[in-house]
């Protein structure tokens, strides 16, 4: 009897012990518990690991070619006479060079695969130079002080691997070494989901696109050089929400046809500059949905040549909250700062310091909403090499410059401009006094098209986002199914970049953006760019503390099952 007395209280106390562990695990955050998360979860545009730039060279298997063989030292990679495949989750450092062959990395589908190039030469004239053909996510690092390259030949035979570097899943580039990329058939890097590049020094020379990204391409910390027979980095899907986004580092594109075109892009800072045939930096879109977001950072845009050819372009909006912008684009209806106001687009300045020189002729007043002291005016025809000064009432300088292109419209903003002020524009032999009543001067009939430079939305709340569509191919060219990289088979790629936990449905919100602007969708969708675009990047994998809890939990349950099972008998 007394034996039966503590079976049934043992009895008691693993049932409510079990009822506890049950509701820690459903209200665990709720009741202040600190919950382990994945390190990959993101910080804003990059993970912890994006950003970690730390090697454990004691827990890498070691892969040294040597031309036409290969010496593999630890688990997870083999090498089949021709190219090397790495096909589980670790470390992999690798060294030397190999010729007519590719490093193809093929894991699961949650493998995160860490590799370091120290010293790596790889050629292959027929495919990619390296394949990431499955895993969840890819970590390139750049060991400090390597040379490292890799070039794709003319005679690529599979010609839906674009790309010296050929990537189906996420890809960060990452370290402190350098990397150059030859391209002699298509593009440099191709990313079919994120393409993340956060330091190192890595130069492109590509036949098409340096860097083609289908969902997104986020910069910082690193030297980036691209000469590009068609764009310089392009991001773009049939989603609409391909974008580009750079926070810091050096970007120079000495050529290309435009120089970074995506869906959407935002620049909140680096040194960037661009020498495009065509555009200079492009947001575009069918529909008018656009955004081109500037921040901060240094920006110059040189077209000597082009022809109607933009240096700031937006199918859609075009935000100006800061930086050093300088542009220069001829006077042969090339537009230094253009947008899609047929379409209810505007273009706000907000901050910063502007010198845009450009065509007369296609020219548009800046939206009334902007708050920052500007001058918009047509000149007389100045010829390149024109040496362009703004000062101030005092004769003090507010902006100089000498302008490499021709050009017959000028735009310039700085934070000092305050409406009503008395400036003076000097360029070459002419002198001009105006006053800052941040609208189009000397060019009425451009104002036009002022009655179409209104989106109630845009007026009241600048920092909303709306979606965004594919790029326009340029016009004696056509996209394929190369320039395009589809997603991996049987993946989506994500719908939009909102937090996973929003209130509404991804689809739901981009329905919202397009279509009602009432006060309440606007406070609810309002936020900058990197605040609305927070994403999980957990893994898969359950963190080994909460399988020890529930192997706990289970062992718990078969320990009361037996002791009832020993009571009845």
């Amino acid at each position: 009897m007394s034996t039966s007395k503590h079976l049934d209280k043992l009895c008691i106390f693993i049932t409510v012990l079990m009822l506890i562990l049950t509701l820690l695990f459903i209200n665990g955050e709720k009741l202040g518990i600190t919950v382990i998360k994945d390190e990959e979860e993101k910080e804003q545009m990059f993970s912890t690991n994006d950003k970690k730039d730390i090697w454990d060279a004691s827990q890498s298997t070691t892969i040294q070619m040597h031309e036409n063989s290969v010496d593999i030292s630890g688990n997870g990679a083999y090498y089949d006479g021709k190219d090397i495949h790495i096909v589980y989750a670790g470390n992999y450092e690798i060294s030397g060079s190999l010729k007519e062959g590719s490093l193809i990395v093929d894991g699961d589908g949650d493998d995160k695969i860490w590799i370091l190039f120290n010293g790596v030469e790889i050629s292959n004239s027929t495919t990619s130079a390296l394949y990431i053909k499955q895993a969840d996510k890819v970590f390139l690092n750049l060991a400090p002080n390597s040379q490292n390259t890799l070039t794709s030949g003319e005679g690529v035979q599979d010609t839906t691997l674009d790309g010296v570097i050929y990537s189906k899943d996420d890809l960060t580039i990452q370290g402190q070494g350098s990397l150059t990329i030859n391209s002699e058939y298509a593009h440099g890097i191709v990313g079919n989901d994120d393409l993340i590049l956060t330091g190192g020094k890595i130069e492109i020379n590509a036949l098409k696109d340096g860097i083609h990204a289908h969902d997104s391409i986020r910069i910082c910390q690193l030297d980036l050089t691209i000469h590009a027979g068609d764009d310089g980095m392009s991001a773009s899907n049939d989603e609409n929400n391909a974008f580009i986004y750079i926070e810091s580092g050096n970007i120079s594109i000495p050529s290309c046809y435009e120089g970074i075109e995506a869906i959407n892009i935002q620049i909140d800072g680096g040194n960037i500059e661009i020498h495009p045939s065509d555009d200079g930096i492009n947001a575009t879109s069918k529909d008018g949905s656009s955004l081109l977001d500037i921040r901060g950072g240094d920006i110059r845009i040189v077209n000597e040549n082009g022809r109607d050819a933009d240096g700031l372009d937006s199918n859609g909006n075009i935000i100006i909250r800061g930086g050093n912008i300088f542009v220069s684009v001829p006077d042969n209806g090339s537009s230094a700062i253009d947008y899609a106001s047929e379409m209810g687009g505007e273009c706000m300045i907000l901050g910063g310091r502007i010198i845009a020189c450009g065509s007369a002729s296609m020219q548009e007043g800046m939206s009334s909403q902007s708050s920052q002291g500007y001058l918009i005016t047509t000149v007389s025809n100045s010829p390149a090499g024109s040496v362009l000064t703004l000062t101030n009432a005092q004769e003090e300088t507010i902006l100089s410059e000498t302008i490499p292109a021709s050009f017959s419209c000028v735009i310039l903003s700085d934070p000092s401009l305050q409406l009503g002020d008395t400036v003076t524009l000097n360029i070459g032999d002419s002198v001009s006094e105006y006053t800052i009543t941040n609208t189009f001067e000397n060019a009425n009939s451009f104002m036009n098209k002022q009655g179409m430079n209104r989106m109630d939305s845009f007026q009241k709340n600048p920092n909303e986002q709306v979606p965004f569509d594919r790029p326009e191919p340029p016009d004696d060219q056509s996209f394929d199914s190369q320039d395009i990289p589809a997603p991996p088979e049987g993946e989506q790629p994500p719908m939009d970049m909102e937090m996973p936990d929003a209130e509404f449905s991804l689809d739901t919100q981009r329905e919202m953006k397009k279509h009602d602007f009432s006060e309440e969708t606007r406070n609810k969708e309002k936020g900058d760019f990197r605040e609305n675009t927070e994403v999980s990047e957990e893994s898969s994998e359950i963190d080994e503390t909460t399988i020890l809890l529930i192997g706990f939990s289970f062992l718990i349950l078969i320990v009361g099952f037996i002791l009832l099972i020993f009571k009845r008998v």
